[in-house]
């Protein structure tokens, strides 16, 4: 994929998850993992705050101030981070001029641009075959429609694979029409590729020069063995040079380790979590959920899945949330 891409520019839209674990006397924040594809409940999670503030005004005695409430601004952050990306694809793909600066710091010059490009391009939304988190995604397509005229169009890995694609031009077409953004809101498990016409999909998706969200190196990057990696001694470091950030970075890290044949902390982890298997999770390059190892079958995983069965794995420290009472 990466030999055959005819696209630089590529997109996130990023999620990082985290749990308040209370091992000692003080919960902490910690984080679960990053995901980089496919991140979901941004509109809804931005409808849950707005839930919290009405509570925190309906119920003065619940003392929460409004000012401590940390505002979710998804509905206004995302829908522009796409009208923006289609503007650089139509100047670096059609338009071939150089583009304002001014058009990405001001909300009225993009709406402006956008006009004045009168673009026919899409926004493709690459979604499983039966939808459950439809509500979620639909938020986005209307925004991009009534905020910007975003035209987007819904489609399987398998419908985009089985569409008769010209590959000459690199360009991505959608029912016929000039795809500018692919979007995945799947492709993230093995399940979405039960076929050929899956991984096909996946191949003109990549090859094409549509700007992927995300493209598949950043795709890669949410697995959890390059989690376990970043929170090794040192490696934050070489991105992040202020240290009291990298502090309060790693204050959120789980302790980890490698199940490959090649980690160094391999046998460590093994131990460890054979001694006292509840203190930990295995956990496998997956994402979606229901796909974790605990307790007791943690200890059994890793007596009896082979050398290379547990090389797909990374042990991690497990979190113990604190326990609230609603009152009777």
């Amino acid at each position: 994929f990466l030999e055959s891409r005819k696209q630089a520019l590529s997109m996130g839209v990023l999620r990082s998850d985290y749990m308040v674990s209370q091992s000692g006397r003080r919960p902490t924040l910690r984080q679960v993992e990053i995901n980089t594809i496919a991140s979901s409940f941004g509109f809804l999670s931005e409808r849950v705050c707005r839930a919290h503030r009405m509570l925190a005004l309906k119920f003065p005695q619940l003392r929460i101030q409004l000012e401590d409430m940390p505002q979710n601004r998804f509905m206004e952050a995302i829908p522009s981070a796409f009208a923006r990306a289609l503007v650089l694809y139509e100047y670096k793909c059609n338009i071939r001029t150089q583009l304002s600066k001014e058009v990405f710091d001001d909300e009225r010059q993009l709406k402006a641009e956008l006009a004045r490009q009168k673009s026919s391009t899409l926004v493709l939304f690459v979604v499983q075959p039966d939808e459950r988190n439809i509500a979620d995604q639909r938020f986005l397509e209307f925004e991009l429609l009534s905020r910007y005229g975003i035209r987007s169009v819904r489609k399987t890995l398998a419908a985009i694979g089985e569409e008769n694609q010209d590959r000459s031009d690199s360009i991505l077409r959608a029912n016929e029409e000039e795809v500018a953004i692919s979007y995945f809101r799947a492709g993230y498990t093995p399940d979405d590729y039960p076929n050929e016409s899956c991984w096909l999909g996946r191949e003109l998706i990549e090859s094409s020069r549509s700007i992927k969200c995300p493209d598949i190196a950043t795709h890669l990057l949410g697995t959890k063995k390059v989690q376990q990696y970043l929170a090794k001694d040192g490696v934050v470091e070489k991105y992040i040079f202020d240290d009291e950030a990298v502090r309060r970075i790693r204050a959120t890290f789980a302790t980890q380790y490698g199940l490959g044949v090649h980690d160094d902390d391999r046998e460590l982890g093994i131990a460890a979590a054979k001694a006292s298997p509840e203190l930990f999770v295995l956990k496998p390059q997956r994402e979606g959920g229901g796909n974790n190892i605990y307790g007791a079958d943690v200890r059994a995983s890793l007596t009896e899945m082979s050398t290379d069965a547990l090389s797909a794995y990374i042990l991690q420290e497990r979190f113990f949330p604190p326990v609230s009472s609603t009152g009777a």
